[in-house]
């Protein structure tokens, strides 16, 4: 062990230089004595750790020591030894006092009263109308105009309602037909099933189909004149169709709404080979009227015997009406 000769710091043999000061160590004393010499080994030790020593722990380590430096230490008053090295022993440092304060006392924490709400004043009835105007105009937004009952519009609409109404009642009571034809004097109405196919002044021309046609055509005659021409008529179309095969002829007169037509009906007579019997249907009626100057001329043909062709010349009939 040596010892700092310029601070006193203890130093183990190995050390060169003083870590606290910076002291040389090699320039001690020539003797080659040290501070750590006269001490025994666990004093040495003891001194050489890095921790503090006191007294009462140098005293430990020579009372318990059993080796031979025991006698040459026993005079030695290590409470001297130690204070002329500077060391401070538990005794001499104590520890400061620190005043322990009482912990202060938890306070009750007192409740926050509430804050009084303010009280409503009430207003005079004509600020509280004059208020109540404002809250009212402030609703209204400035690009909404205010709805007005407009009475021209109302008149005006109930006009047009008015007058679309005369219209309607007016078309289908004067100008809309139900399907009534006129052809000179002669009103009929044409079955909807029927397509005018032609027409002119003296004659309308219908058919359904390609094998099903009515013509109805009209002329004017001088009294005597039109008594023959009714028969002269209808004998030119019988001796024209005599010689057609499987037909025969028929001449009748009928009467339609209080008119007597005379009519010349051809037969087709059709026998069916598969079932062994006849089978006959009107093929071509003619029929004719002269009446008040004016003569009627009505052609029905149903080439195939079609029954819906023959329902629609009945319902055609019924309806010849001549004022």
């Amino acid at each position: 062990m040596q010892k700092c000769p310029k601070c006193g710091t203890i130093l183990d043999d190995s050390k060169k230089t003083c870590y606290m000061c910076g002291t040389d160590l090699t320039k001690t004393a020539k003797d080659g004595n040290s501070f750590g010499d006269s001490l025994s080994k666990e004093i040495q030790n003891v001194v050489t750790a890095p921790e503090v020593l006191f007294s009462e722990d140098l005293n430990k380590v020579n009372s318990n020591s059993t080796n031979g430096y025991g006698s040459a230490i026993d005079n030695i008053r290590l409470d001297e030894n130690i204070s002329s090295l500077n060391m401070p022993t538990k005794r001499d440092i104590e520890p400061p006092k620190v005043e322990k304060k009482p912990m202060p006392k938890p306070q009750p924490v007192k409740p926050k009263k509430a804050e009084p709400k303010p009280k409503k004043i009430p207003l005079p009835p004509e600020e509280k109308g004059r208020f109540l105007g404002m809250n009212e105009s402030k609703q209204e937004t400035p690009n909404q105009p205010k709805k007005k009952i407009n009475l021209a519009l109302i008149i005006n609409l109930l006009g047009f309602v008015f007058f679309t109404a005369a219209i309607v009642y007016a078309y289908f009571n004067y100008f809309k037909s139900d399907g009534t034809e006129k052809l000179g004097n002669l009103s009929y109405k044409k079955p909807e099933d029927l397509e005018l196919k032609n027409s002119d002044s003296f004659s309308k021309y219908y058919s359904y189909g390609n094998n099903c046609t009515i013509k109805v055509s009209y002329g004017k005659k001088s009294e005597t004149e039109g008594q023959d021409f009714v028969d002269s008529y209808l004998n030119n179309i019988k001796e024209s169709l005599e010689k057609e095969e499987n037909t025969e002829q028929q001449r009748s007169q009928i009467t339609i709404n209080d008119n007597k037509w005379e009519t010349l009906t051809i037969i087709y007579i059709k026998q069916n080979d598969d079932e062994k019997k006849i089978e006959t249907y009107e093929k071509y009626i003619y029929s004719s009227i002269f009446k008040d100057g004016e003569y009627y001329n009505i052609i029905y043909v149903n080439v195939n015997n079609d029954s819906k062709c023959k329902s629609l010349y009945d319902e055609f009939k019924k309806t010849l009406v001549i004022k």
